[in-house]
């Protein structure tokens, strides 16, 4: 009987799996970015923002029901390893629970929050079952993660993504739907409720839900911390558009919410390349190579800075692409916006020393400061200075956070493991260009000039790094 290679069995298993949930995600975090053409020529720039606002308060809200109950699932394979399925189960009606309660509180208090959001009671029903929904969906990810079953996984995105869009169209176009946000709404929620109701029932036949006392207090102990570090994330990233809807219009929110769905081209770019930093960083952490990191994460700030310089570049010609007339104001918050997808891109390289050391309620400290730094901001700024002053409060929480994490890096090692130097560069390099772009705005053949100058000088810089041996003994 010829020997199998269990090893190499696993390593193939990994690796198709790998490639699986990569492709999902970029489908499921892309579809905004793609979709963009379309939507930006049928909705307005107020009813554009009025269902980006709508979304946001959804990806508030999902981790307020849902209590990030996801997050539990790993550790909860383990501990309760000959009931998993139970466990799941149960945890899911903790989430209807919390959505029961929170319906009772929109029929109570209907009137202040519809004043509050600027959303009608219907509107305000669905967007609780649509975060509630998502919170079920990320349950079921996570579950078929830990089994390697990609295919499930790809199919639920593609199902998601063409129900999401499918039905979006359909009802966009419908004469007796006045508010074509309404349309907009209504496709992405109905598409959620419908995957969520299937994955109950696919839960539901695998164990009974019943309640559970010790699968609900290890859920919510493991769950709970996490949700301030987690809002505050969301909060920081999302609820600019929120606060620009409420103070300045849903017009301009829209314009903004443009420029944010933009970003994730380099989002999506940028994490699957943070993907192989976080396990090469331990095993460099664990072998005390400290020197490889350093040159590493200096090679990395040059690749990320060269990404994001083409595409503040092309700024313009990338709004004129995607949007129809009415979006191409957004350019002006579109490069500040940008350059604070920088620094959220890069503070994944320090902060994985507080992940090293299981420091992670620094984490959450540096997360929640600048969120509260960013919403004190907005409520100066975008009163005095109008919305584009959003994007540029935004870009300054995020290089706080990155700056603050950096710091905290030095505190727990005792020594600075990042090149300061190069990163002075980067920042000075980074401000420069985002100063040119935005001076250069209208003049094509300026900033094509300069692409091709900076490519040359970040070329250069990244050469030297690995012609010195930078990289050598990266094993």
């Amino acid at each position: 009987m010829k020997n199998i290679n269990i090893k190499s069995v696993l390593n193939d298993i990994t690796v198709k799996a790998s490639l699986g949930y990569s492709i999902g995600n970029i489908l499921i975090k892309g579809i905004s970015f793609l979709t963009l053409p379309v939507f930006t020529r049928i909705l307005s720039t107020s009813d554009f923002g009025i269902y980006n606002s709508y979304i946001a308060y959804e990806t508030i809200l999902y981790m307020i029901i849902g209590i990030t109950l996801h997050d539990s699932i790993r550790s909860a394979k383990y501990e309760f390893k000959n009931s998993f399925n139970e466990y799941i189960s149960s945890i899911t009606l903790i989430v209807i629970l919390n959505l029961c309660v929170s319906l009772l509180i929109v029929h109570i208090y209907s009137e202040q929050l519809s004043k509050f959001t600027g959303f009608e009671k219907i509107i305000l029903n669905i967007l609780l079952i649509h975060s509630a929904c998502t919170a079920i969906l990320l349950i079921y990810n996570y579950v078929i993660t830990l089994s390697y079953s990609y295919k499930q996984y790809l199919i639920m995105a593609f199902l998601n993504t063409g129900l999401n869009i499918g039905l979006s169209l359909l009802l966009i176009s419908q004469e007796c739907i006045e508010k074509k946000y309404l349309g907009r709404i209504f496709g992405a929620s109905i598409s959620m409720i419908v995957i969520s109701l299937w994955i109950l029932l696919y839960f539901y036949k695998r164990a009974k839900p019943v309640f559970n006392y010790d699968y609900w207090k290890f859920a919510i102990k493991y769950s709970i911390p996490i949700v301030p570090h987690g809002l505050s994330q969301v909060i920081l990233s999302q609820f600019d558009r929120v606060m620009i809807q409420r103070i300045v219009g849903a017009s301009e929110a829209g314009l903004y919410s443009f420029s944010y769905t933009l970003s994730t081209i380099y989002k999506i770019i940028i994490n699957s390349l943070e993907s192989t930093w976080s396990p090469w960083f331990y095993e460099q952490m664990g072998k005390k190579n400290y020197d490889n990191i350093r040159k590493r994460s200096n090679v990395y700030f040059i690749i990320f800075l060269f990404i994001i310089m083409i595409l503040v570049f092309i700024t313009p010609e990338i709004t004129i692409i995607m949007s129809g007339r009415d979006f191409w104001n957004s350019k002006y918050t579109t490069i500040p916006v940008l350059l604070g997808s920088f620094f959220a891109a890069i503070y994944v390289i320090p902060v994985q020393v507080e992940y090293y050391y299981k420091k992670t309620s620094l984490i959450a400290m540096g997360t929640i400061g600048a969120a509260i730094i960013n919403i004190i901001l907005n409520v100066i700024c975008i009163n005095k200075y109008g919305y584009i002053a959003a994007a540029y409060t935004t870009l300054l929480s995020y290089f706080i956070n990155f700056i603050f994490h950096l710091i905290m890096t030095y505190k727990i090692i005792g020594f600075m493991l990042f090149d300061l130097r190069m990163i002075a560069l980067i920042v000075i390099c980074l401000f420069f260009i985002g100063i040119i772009s935005l001076f250069a705005m209208e003049k094509f053949i300026v900033r094509f000039l300069f692409l091709i100058i900076w490519s040359v000088i970040l070329s250069m810089m990244l050469y030297k790094i690995i012609n010195k041996d930078y990289l050598k003994g990266d094993e």
